[in-house]
């Protein structure tokens, strides 16, 4: 019987979870009049809100219960960028304000926001010109486009989590496994589901898609993409098992 794996996308956008940025020397909270000092931008103050609306940005749709949580967001996040777009535009090769700069604008990708896809691609552009091997950019720029459902992003997405995976990031193992799943090359997407599974063989969603793969089955993918006029739209790609897919 065939086995169908609904939002099998949503398993790589799951593992970002496991990753973050991590708070510098710090053990309470900020406010955003702290985002601002003397010298220049607070880092550890905006990590820190970074890492709190990264929980529910991550992936689309957003993870947000209410509007009054949508609301705080928003106004987190925009203060957030402000605050180091204004700095950026004094300083303009910061490789610590770029990569920051452009993995907040994959959350308000993921919220909407009117002319993300176009600041996410400058920034991490920029970055990469300034820093060829900057490990983080490597990993969340591959992380974000993993998820567009652009089969371009998605062979892009796969020189950035390679590199992300060089510099020891394990995280990335499930994300390349699907990313090449969606490219139609299963052996690539064993060979890492199997990394994965070699470090942590309890996982049972792994276990079960090796198992899946390897007995030939068919998988049905839910992703989400966007049109020539912005907008959403989610797509369904079927038979994922057949490794001639043009995809």
């Amino acid at each position: 019987m065939t086995k169908k794996l609904i939002f099998i996308l949503s398993l790589c956008m799951m593992v970002t979870m496991m990753f973050g940025i991590k708070v510098s020397n710090s053990q309470g909270k900020y406010t955003l009049e702290d985002l601002e000092q003397e010298g220049g931008v607070n880092l550890d103050a905006a990590d820190y809100f970074l890492n709190k609306n990264f929980y529910f940005a991550r992936v689309y749709p957003p993870r947000i219960d209410s509007q009054a949580q949508y609301l705080e967001i928003e106004k987190e996040l925009k203060t957030v960028i402000s605050v180091m777009e204004s700095e950026l535009s004094e300083v303009s090769d910061d490789v610590e304000l770029l990569w920051r700069l452009g993995y907040a604008s994959t959350m308000t990708y993921n919220l909407d926001w009117p002319g993300s896809k176009t600041k996410i691609k400058k920034y991490f552009d920029k970055l990469f010109e300034m820093d060829p091997e900057h490990k983080f950019g490597h990993l969340y720029y591959g992380a974000h486009l993993a998820q567009t459902g652009d089969k371009l992003d998605i062979k892009e997405s796969i020189s950035h989590l390679e590199k992300a995976y060089s510099y020891g990031f394990d995280v990335t193992l499930t994300m390349l496994g699907i990313a090449y799943m969606q490219t139609g090359d299963n052996v690539k997407a064993l060979e890492y589901f199997k990394r994965f599974r070699d470090k942590f063989p309890n996982d049972k969603q792994i276990n079960m898609l090796i198992e899946g793969i390897e007995q030939g089955d068919d998988y049905t993918v839910h992703s989400v993409s966007v049109d020539k006029n912005g907008k959403r739209k989610e797509r369904k790609i079927e038979s994922l098992n057949n490794s001639d897919r043009d995809f």
